[in-house]
């Protein structure tokens, strides 16, 4: 069943090589008898975050409240953030931010018992894990693009609430490699209108040295593989005829003895 989807899924096959991706896939499929696989990436990875929540929500202390829904929903409210401000930071040159419990902390709930209950939780599920650098202990995700996921769904959140300001956020990190998945990801997780104005505003974006490396229309041919819905829209036609304009070369000029 995997190999079919997979087939079937080009914007899937790209993915294929990684083994915590194709873990995901053959989890969700055993697990919830899935016979067809969720139209976008990012519903993979929910799936498979909400089971492996759901499993160590039973699993646990008995003590503790990490089976109760209203726990659960906080948690992922959590991590989302986590992600967030782990994508934002670490990836910061402009100041020293050590990603550790104590910086985590605040950002996560008014009450700091229950930020720590939420922050093991997610230690206890695998997600975080610590370790040692020089003299300091910090965090860090065991997979990064449970990182790229989270910070996705952050960014996915405010645009739902004020597209502005989605976009606001968005717009300084969209060519900065290290947020290309989160970027990639967040055009999955939104509504197609919302994904159309998503693409819109890159093409009519600016974007430095564009002359030359035409990122704006590259990146948008990145983000439609990750929808099928969107293949055979103006939008894409749109991008499809400037893309292949740019890898058309031009003519050759004709000496002027044939004029």
């Amino acid at each position: 069943m995997v190999k079919t989807e997979l087939t079937r899924r080009p914007q899937f096959q790209r993915l294929a090589g990684n083994p915590f991706f194709l873990t995901c896939l053959g989890m969700i499929s055993w697990k919830d008898h899935l016979q067809v696989f969720p139209e976008q990436r990012p519903e993979v990875y929910r799936i498979w975050l909400e089971e492996l929540a759901l499993s160590v929500g039973e699993q646990g202390d008995p003590s503790h409240t990490w089976h109760d829904q209203e726990f659960q929903q906080n948690a992922f409210a959590a991590l989302t953030e986590i992600g967030w401000q782990f994508q934002q930071q670490c990836y910061n040159t402009e100041t020293a931010w050590i990603c550790n419990a104590e910086t985590i902390i605040p950002h996560l709930a008014p009450q700091r018992e229950l930020a720590e209950e939420m922050l093991a939780f997610w230690q206890q599920a695998g997600l975080l894990e610590s370790i040692q650098i020089q003299n300091h202990t910090s965090l860090t995700f065991r997979h990064v693009i449970v990182q790229e996921y989270a910070a996705a769904q952050k960014i996915a959140r405010v645009w739902n609430a004020d597209p502005d300001a989605g976009w606001t956020r968005l717009k300084p990190l969209l060519y900065h490699p290290a947020w290309l998945e989160s970027t990639l990801m967040l055009v999955g997780m939104l509504e197609r209108s919302a994904a159309d104005t998503l693409l819109g505003r890159i093409l009519h974006g600016r974007s430095d040295y564009e002359r030359v490396l035409h990122r704006r229309y590259r990146l948008a041919a990145v983000m439609l593989g990750e929808r099928d819905d969107m293949q055979d829209s103006a939008l894409a036609r749109r991008i499809i005829r400037q893309l292949t304009r740019l890898r058309t070369p031009p003519a050759p000029p004709v000496p002027s003895s044939f004029h």
